[in-house]
């Protein structure tokens, strides 16, 4: 496990450096199924394995937005990582999808350890945030 997340460390480093590289390209956006994005969501095992309590509600309709698939994906490994190295998995994980006033949201919420002595650089929270920015969304 502890390889794994120096690899997700790297990678997320690695990945910051071409968000800086490929903000003068055009990300392509495409039609996204709401529901295709609730399926990533489903698909968030690793951290039931790890032993994770995934509480998540689901209060979308059917729809579409615009969005890039991908890049969707590597928003939710950058939370699924945070996650893992800060959350106290004695305390639920929400996570609470909807659609109001025509804007789709996805919510994250844990709780932090107190007994995890990891130091943060913030990587993974502003790779979200530079991510969110390219697919015209934000990140709070």
């Amino acid at each position: 496990m502890k390889k794994t997340d120096e690899l997700i460390d790297l990678s997320e480093a690695l990945f910051k450096q071409s968000l800086h590289v490929s903000d003068s390209k055009e990300l392509h956006m495409g039609k996204m199924a709401i529901q295709e994005i609730i399926a990533l969501l489903n698909q968030i095992d690793d951290l039931k394995k790890r032993g994770y309590d995934i509480q998540f509600v689901d209060q979308t309709m059917h729809g579409c937005i615009e969005g890039n698939l991908p890049l969707v994906h590597r928003i939710f490994n950058n939370l699924s990582s945070n996650i893992i190295k800060y959350a106290d998995k004695q305390k639920p994980i929400h996570i609470l999808t909807k659609v109001e006033k025509g804007e789709f949201y996805i919510r994250f919420e844990n709780y932090i350890a107190s007994t995890k002595d990891v130091e943060s650089n913030h990587i993974g929270l502003q790779s979200v945030q530079m991510s969110m920015k390219q697919l015209q969304g934000s990140c709070l």
